[in-house]
């Protein structure tokens, strides 16, 4: 009669552990709590417009966006992402798609295309007008999207989406424009137009149409999961079609981000053999190593350039370092030496 007893009590200490955890879990994914649905959409749509004090903020901006690219100052970046409004008609996008607004996902689109021509329009002028033309580090960073980035947007959107939703932590919105990046590669794109580069225009491009696509992508997925008043579609095949064509939509965007995504692995996967070649056979003589670049030439072949001083390292050395490269698995990659400090590689790249 004990034995049957204690049982029973394990049992129901068992089921009030499990229901605890149940509960903490639901608590902890629970995203309702606190959220003004209606002030979540007027707000939104409030702040979405590229008129007036927007507009003024978003020119400002994107000169200060180009100054910072154009002196290589992530500082001065960063700064700039923290008053530009362009977030807003993007969240406007991906809500008006959750809630089935077409009149608001229309309004969205015109204000999210005049922030974009105002933004390659004024950094254009911008980078066509000042005398610093260096193609500096924090451009070209704004020039390999990868599918990384597609991550960092649609985490982004999800925090931007529930940071409005929820006033208690409103704050977080300016470190969403920030991590996003929207703003950067819109002015390198201009910096692209500017230099006649089609290349660096349209990559840079790409990058800020990928995050807008999944930042409201995320928008959409939160408004839909925390149930925003909706306007029915008025058949079901309706419904099933826009899915279907917003999904297709969604993987073609993707799509270059992994091919370029593979480049860039590519590439650190070489720089990570590069560093392993220079340490293994130029060794001791790394002193006298002054700088090195790995160029690949028009033909798909490639050159490893090294600017030394003295004659420690020459011509004589090429065959020997040449197969240490082979065996690094850096195929098909020629040596030239330098002896000389006086030349720059960043003008030879």
């Amino acid at each position: 009669m004990l034995e049957n007893h204690s049982n029973e009590d394990q049992k129901v200490s068992f089921r009030d552990v499990r229901d605890y955890f149940v509960t903490l879990v639901r608590d902890f994914i629970d995203l309702s709590q606190g959220v003004d649905k209606w002030g979540t959409i007027r707000e939104i749509k409030s702040n979405q417009s590229m008129s007036g004090a927007n507009a003024w903020m978003l020119m400002c901006s994107i000169i200060i966006v180009s100054i910072g690219l154009n002196i290589n100052s992530q500082a001065v970046i960063i700064g700039a992402m923290l008053i530009s409004p362009l977030m807003s008609p993007i969240l406007g996008i991906g809500m008006a798609v959750g809630i089935n607004d077409r009149d608001a996902l229309y309004n969205a689109l015109m204000h999210f295309g005049a922030a974009i021509l105002i933004a390659i329009i004024f950094s254009t002028a911008y980078f066509f007008i000042t005398p610093l033309d260096e193609f500096t580090e924090q451009i070209g960073a704004r020039t390999a999207p990868t599918f990384l980035d597609v991550l960092i947007a649609l985490f982004g959107g999800v925090a931007g989406i529930i940071s409005i939703a929820r006033k208690d932590i409103s704050t977080t919105l300016p470190g969403v424009a920030i991590a996003t990046a929207l703003m950067p590669p819109l002015c390198v794109c201009g910096y692209g137009i500017a230099h006649g580069s089609w290349e660096i225009a349209s990559r840079s491009f790409y990058l800020f149409f990928l995050n807008s696509v999944f930042v409201a992508l995320a928008t959409y997925l939160v408004v839909r999961y925390l149930k925003f008043p909706y306007k029915k579609y008025s058949t079901r095949i309706e419904k099933r079609k826009n899915i279907i064509y917003m999904a297709i939509f969604v993987l073609i965007i993707m799509i270059p981000s992994f091919i370029i995504f593979k480049d860039v692995f590519a590439e650190a996967r070489d720089s990570r053999q590069l560093h392993r070649f220079i340490n293994q056979y130029i060794g001791e003589h790394y002193i006298f190593l002054d700088d090195h670049e790995l160029l690949t030439l028009e033909d798909g072949s490639r050159k490893l350039i090294l600017k030394v001083y003295g004659d420690s390292i020459n011509n004589s050395k090429i065959p020997y370092l040449e197969r240490g490269l082979e065996e690094m698995h850096l195929t098909n990659t020629s040596i030239e030496i330098i002896p000389t400090s006086e030349i720059n590689l960043e003008n030879i790249r």
